[in-house]
């Protein structure tokens, strides 16, 4: 599930990366309303990102998505970091991606954060646990009731005899009929 869905936030950073690469010739450039409101539309949760550079200075994006300091190398084999951080006291899921952009003539080594709430997340979470505790639910309350009449059922004729015990005196002492008694 968590892989999914951090695959989702990974591919946005990688729509980011080359709308960015697209525009930003000369210097870098926000996108344009038609790309973000593209990239950043969810119907469930809200979608932030943010473009910093090496240092973690906020050139483009959502200045309160908050920038984890952390040593990432910007080698093609690099994986992007996820966490957990907080905007506007909602949680939040991040990734952060190192990226490469050539910008008027030279490399820039930034970093590309995407994040989203966790309301899609939390349903899924719901509807995973639905699915396997109503099964297991009903599993245990069948087993339950197969035991009680199995348990019922093999102690009737001890019932039997008790009864035919209690119904007596203590001087009676002739066989007690076991016609509905098992043989062992």
């Amino acid at each position: 599930m968590q892989d999914s869905l951090d695959s989702e936030l990974i591919s946005t950073a990688d729509d980011i990366y080359e709308l960015l690469n697209a525009n930003s010739k000369n210097k870098i450039t926000d996108l344009d309303e038609n790309s973000k409101q593209e990239l950043l539309k969810n119907p469930t949760d809200k979608t932030f990102y943010s473009v910093l550079d090496a240092s973690g200075y906020v050139l483009i994006g959502e200045p309160i998505l908050k920038y984890l300091d952390t040593k990432l190398n910007f080698g093609s084999k690099t994986k992007p970091k996820f966490y957990y951080s907080e905007i506007n006291k909602q949680q939040v899921r991040v990734v952060l991606v190192p990226a490469r952009v050539f910008v008027a003539g030279k490399e820039l080594n930034l970093f590309i954060q995407v994040a989203e709430t966790l309301k899609k997340r939390a349903q899924l979470r719901r509807k995973i646990l639905a699915w396997i505790l109503v099964p297991q639910i009903v599993l245990i309350i069948t087993a339950s009731l197969l035991l009680w009449v199995g348990i019922k059922k093999s102690l009737m004729p001890l019932l039997i005899i008790n009864n035919e015990l209690a119904q007596r005196s203590a001087q009676d002492l002739k066989p007690i009929l076991l016609n509905s008694v098992p043989l062992e």
